[in-house]
């Protein structure tokens, strides 16, 4: 399903947006090409608050997913939902999704939107602050940039 598709079955269905939410959910987990399930994911993130359902399976996928493009699109559209949405209780049980991701992604660049990602949701453990004094040792600079930023607004001065 392409994403035009998918825009467009929104477009229609706007009294079934339960319905249109769990369809791309369902895509998200069961769908063999990588294409249909960026799509899916990116079709969520636009929904904003109507997608709140998809959260927890939108933070398991930040990490899970083998294309590192529809990790990106999840991680997108994670905060794009919780930027809308707020505070949540389910963002405790994504956490440590992110705290994966964030230290063992292959790809570097996902590392370091994740940490970015972390700050933006309002994440501030104590476990959270040892994840990122770990990333400020990743081999990539840019991790390294963006672990030091996130901790200086997370600690104290």
């Amino acid at each position: 399903m392409s994403e035009d598709r998918v825009t467009e079955i929104l477009k229609r269905s706007k009294g079934l947006t339960n319905e249109v939410v769990g369809v791309l959910i369902e895509t998200l987990v069961k769908e063999d090409k990588a294409t249909t399930r960026r799509d899916a994911a990116r079709a969520l993130g636009n929904m904003g608050k109507k997608a709140r359902g998809a959260i927890l399976v939108l933070g398991q996928l930040s990490i899970k997913d083998p294309d590192a493009e529809v990790r990106r699109y999840a991680l997108e559209s994670l905060q794009k939902i919780v930027a809308v949405v707020g505070i949540v209780e389910e963002l405790p049980e994504i956490l440590p999704a992110l705290q994966e991701m964030i230290l063992k992604d292959p790809v570097s660049a996902l590392r370091a939107e994740a940490i970015l990602a972390t700050h933006k949701m309002g994440f501030a453990s104590k476990e959270l602050i040892e994840i990122l004094q770990k990333a400020q040792k990743d081999s990539d600079k840019i991790v390294q940039t963006h672990a030091n930023t996130v901790l200086s607004k997370l600690k104290p001065s």
